[in-house]
């Protein structure tokens, strides 16, 4: 026998989906029209709780769920708390590593780690993986690292007889 789950329990006398009487009910008096009448009050009070627990449901989970779309967000840093927007440096030389990946391309130039902006952003302005490679000369301007390390969020890169590029206006 199936139990119909209602606010206080499940009801012991009632089948569900099971060919047969409907109602195990011991008031037999009453006949089968008592217990199709208990049985309709017991689904109505079953549906009540479907419908509220369609509704609270996901509000539940989009309780829980919305912090952690947040947190991709802030994971990814933004330049003015790495890097010192009211300092500008000027580096020159020879690109001697490039490491291409999200969310950010960086290089080492002279001794610092240039850190740029996303590979697609540079190569919509013209700084492809072809164009900025090892060994090739730039002029990178940009801010040093808050922590005095020899770290620079890049402004503008300049290629030696190749493009140049601003990257950013400011240490946003």
């Amino acid at each position: 026998m199936a139990r119909v789950d209602m606010v206080n329990g499940p009801h012991p006398w009632v089948r569900v989906g099971v060919p047969g009487p409907i109602c195990d009910c011991p008031d037999t008096a009453r006949g089968e029209a008592a217990c199709y009448a208990l049985v309709q009050v017991l689904m109505a009070s079953a549906w009540g709780l479907v419908i509220m627990r369609n509704k609270l449901l996901p509000a539940l989970i989009g309780a829980i769920l919305a912090p952690l779309l947040v947190l991709p967000a802030m994971a990814h840093h933004t330049f003015v708390v790495k890097y010192d927007g009211s300092k500008t440096v000027r580096v020159s030389g020879v690109i001697t590593s490039m490491s291409y990946g999200n969310p950010h391309i960086t290089f080492t130039v002279g001794g610092w780690t240039v850190e740029t902006e996303s590979p697609a952003a540079l190569s919509a302005k013209g700084l492809t993986k072809n164009v900025l490679i090892e060994g090739v000369k730039v002029t990178v301007s940009g801010w040093p690292a808050r922590d005095g390390s020899s770290k620079l969020g890049a402004s503008s890169i300049s290629i030696s007889g190749g493009p140049s590029a601003t990257t950013r206006g400011t240490a946003r």
